[in-house]
């Protein structure tokens, strides 16, 4: 491929994109240059600067080329072996971040929780549930996603969620959802959710460590703030985010 490329490139541009890349890095490129040299890995003979514009001014930004659903890749112009491409950069920054800042020791137990589910978040446009179960002590058991919604709520299914912690005969767990719109607060209902959720595992002798909230690249816990009720009648007496 990389004698294609350079059969492809009798002006040298390509290599002297490279070349700037080497020397300076991305912060070197304007967003549809990034895209133009990524592009050259999918099109060894084509000229990518054009498809890289057109891009760039159809969705209006790097990051929204990166986010945007595949069919509306398709509709853009893109082949399909492309578009699998394009998508295939965010699931790789993920897990780049993921593999980048928890360490073994912090996949294994409860030490870097928060930056373990921030990276677990960084791809997903729309509200998801997260859950974490963890031994007595505080090991991992079980982690991944288990509850997918809308652009602006997503359900915390307590039932599903005893559920699994019954079947990993957890002792911990920790939950996480995240907020598409990047509003880092808590609404009345995440809070009185959490109320429900912490009383139902205590009846089965789990203790609900914490409830983050993930917008962007930050997490704010519910114990932090002191919105991590041990009982619904602690919410309702707390008056926080009454209506």
């Amino acid at each position: 491929m990389e004698k294609d490329m350079e059969k492809a490139d009798h002006s040298g541009h390509r290599k002297r994109m490279r070349r700037k890349f080497i020397d300076y890095g991305a912060d070197a490129f304007e967003q549809h240059e990034i895209l133009e040299m990524l592009l050259y890995y999918v099109y060894p003979r084509k000229d990518t600067n054009p498809i890289a514009h057109n891009l760039i001014d159809h969705f209006g930004s790097l990051a929204n080329v990166f986010d945007a659903p595949f069919n509306a890749l398709l509709d853009a112009g893109l082949s399909e072996n492309t578009a699998v491409f394009i998508k295939l950069m965010p699931e790789l920054f993920s897990r780049y971040a993921y593999d980048r800042f928890c360490t073994v020791k912090q996949k294994q137990n409860f030490e870097g929780i928060r930056e373990f589910l921030i990276t677990k978040f960084l791809t997903k446009s729309s509200e998801e549930v997260y859950l974490v179960l963890l031994s007595a002590k505080k090991i991992i058991l079980f982690s991944g996603f288990i509850d997918h919604g809308g652009n602006s709520s997503a359900e915390i299914n307590i039932s599903k969620i005893c559920d699994y912690a019954l079947r990993y005969k957890a002792k911990y767990a920790v939950i996480a959802h995240n907020h598409p719109s990047g509003v880092l607060v808590p609404s009345q209902n995440d809070i009185k959710s959490t109320a429900k959720l912490y009383e139902s595992l205590n009846l089965l002798e789990i203790e609900l460590l914490n409830h983050y909230i993930v917008a962007e690249n930050s997490a704010l816990g519910m114990k932090e703030i002191g919105a991590l009720f041990k009982s619904v009648s602690e919410y309702e007496k707390s008056g926080m985010y009454s209506s």
